[in-house]
């Protein structure tokens, strides 16, 4: 018998309290009556349960476009800070010999030139790096890096308007570290690769073991091997194998720690400009 417990506890007290048979017509309505309202609650349980689970994809669908939705409307607003702070950097620099000092001048100016060394010095990796990869199409960028207490976010300021789909790798000088998913019209955010959502075909160099790269709460780990009995040492390298969506082959990702882990040499602390990049023939179509 289905009863919740302050309805069998009220039935219980009932049957204390006044002297009923057992088997009287009185005790079979008070039983059908507190067991009736209990089965309709876990039918609509249930329903709205198989309801939920149904239209899951749907509401997954709109949370995504609202993820982009809103990306694209910080990336609008953070040009439109970048453009003032940089209108005004230009407005102190036209009054500086009456509102700063020289030596400010000259440590800020210090700092800058710092900045734009580091700068070039990292663009100047990553066009060697995608020197090597002449058949793929790629869109670099600078990425915004948010930290919010436990974990970073990585977003683009490029999206459907610059030829950017999900699915795409993100790469730096370094290596890959993600993959572009929730692409708006001007922004896209980053699936970084040691997400547990993270999934890609990948090969070990050394043996020629083809693998799925998964993230996990041990970090990223191969799977899938396809060669159970094939031994992989530290050291040796991983990279990707490419997919029918684009993906493109021959990405570094990085190396085999033990039997069957892989660690990056990608700092997600020190991301600056990246580069989205493509197989230049997707589904037969150029995407240049």
């Amino acid at each position: 018998m289905l009863l919740t417990f302050d309805e069998g506890h009220v039935l219980h007290f009932a049957l204390q309290c006044v002297e009923i048979k057992r088997g009287s017509e009185l005790l079979k309505n008070l039983k059908i009556k507190s067991v009736g309202p209990a089965r309709v609650k876990s039918a609509l349980l249930i329903f709205c349960g198989i309801v939920l689970y149904c239209t899951y994809p749907l509401y997954e669908t709109n949370i995504a476009r609202l993820r982009a939705e809103t990306a694209d409307l910080c990336v609008s607003v953070a040009k439109k800070v970048q453009d003032v702070l940089k209108w005004n950097r230009s407005a102190n620099a036209i009054v500086c010999d009456g509102g700063i000092t020289q030596d400010e001048t000259t440590d800020s100016g210090g700092v800058l030139v710092k900045i734009l060394a580091k700068e070039n010095a990292h663009l100047k990796q990553m066009l060697n790096f995608l020197s090597h990869h002449a058949d793929i199409s790629y869109v670099t960028t600078r990425a915004v890096v948010v930290y919010d207490g436990t974990r970073e976010h990585v977003f683009l300021p490029i999206g459907r308007r610059e030829g950017i789909r999900d699915q795409q790798a993100v790469v730096t000088s370094q290596g890959l570290i993600g993959k572009t998913t929730d692409v708006g019209e001007h922004s896209a955010r980053v699936l970084l690769i040691a997400s547990k959502d993270f999934r890609i075909p990948v090969m070990v160099v050394e043996s020629g073991v083809n693998a799925i790269l998964a993230g996990s709460a041990e970090g990223l780990v191969l799977t899938h091997l396809s060669s159970s009995n094939t031994e992989l040492h530290d050291g040796d390298l991983v990279i990707t194998t490419g997919n029918d969506e684009g993906f493109p082959h021959g990405i570094y990702v990085g190396h085999i720690l033990a039997q069957n882990k892989v660690v990056t040499s990608v700092n997600l602390r020190e991301i600056g400009v990246v580069s989205v990049m493509s197989a230049k023939h997707m589904h037969g179509e150029s995407i240049d």
